[in-house]
């Protein structure tokens, strides 16, 4: 230790070194080289939390366009930073009369989605700005009774795993992809793993989605006919 004495004490043969122990403040965190409060982290999380199932992937993607924006310009924008703007999104929102919607692939933000937008505030943006990507692209070449349990639902779920493998990686993929099938149950959810699974496999190697058609047109996602899980096929195209 710099500039520091230290008195050694020789009592009865026995050698006697104090402790010192240096009077350190623990009052931050740091996240990313920005350092905040614990208090106003838990504030941030927990108003996502609570508020944050107002968020449309239409939400996520705006505040992805600004992290993409900055990241051109080489400049690194952190996970407070991040957590700011999806509060302000969140407020900008609570101030306007909202239509009842549903907002992440026909349904709203699950609360399991909701911790990890807490804790994960860019893999979420970044994630969930892909669910829009994959809406229109599913919207662009399916037909809208498709959308739902049919070829189209198929494509938009692999198709989004597909862009998720690509911006965040295997681990967070499979995380998100997890979480929002978290309030789902029965076949539906069976077959929005099954083809979540195969988008997270598929994006090691692509990130075309005409390849994610190819997999629906040769039968290797999942739809539901007849309340039953079947391949997909060719058909309901635009």
């Amino acid at each position: 230790m710099k500039n520091s004495k230290i008195i050694v004490l020789v009592l009865s043969g026995a050698l006697i070194i104090p402790n010192i122990v240096p009077s350190v403040k623990v009052s931050a965190i740091t996240l990313n080289n920005n350092s905040i409060s614990i208090n106003e982290k838990k504030e941030y999380q927990n108003i996502i939390k609570s508020r944050g199932n107002i968020l449309t992937d239409e939400d996520f993607y705006k505040i992805d366009k600004i992290i993409t924006e900055k990241e051109k310009n080489n400049v690194k924008i952190n996970d407070t930073e991040i957590l700011k703007l999806i509060i302000k999104e969140i407020e900008n929102k609570e101030s306007k009369p909202q239509p009842r919607a549903y907002n992440i692939f026909g349904q709203r933000v699950t609360k399991t989605e909701l911790a990890l937008v807490a804790t994960y505030p860019y893999q979420a943006t970044k994630i969930f700005s892909n669910s829009k990507k994959a809406n229109d692209a599913a919207n662009k070449r399916y037909k809208k009774e498709t959308l739902w349990k049919g070829n189209g639902d198929a494509f938009r779920h692999a198709y989004w795993n597909v862009l998720n493998r690509n911006s965040v990686g295997e681990r967070f993929s499979k995380m998100f992809s997890t979480a929002h099938e978290s309030e789902a149950s029965g076949i539906d959810k069976t077959m929005d793993l099954k083809n979540n699974e195969i988008g997270i496999r598929l994006g090691a190697y692509t990130t075309d989605p005409e390849t994610v058609v190819k997999y629906v047109n040769n039968g290797w996602l999942w739809r539901i006919v007849n309340n039953k899980l079947k391949v997909t096929d060719s058909s309901g195209r635009k």
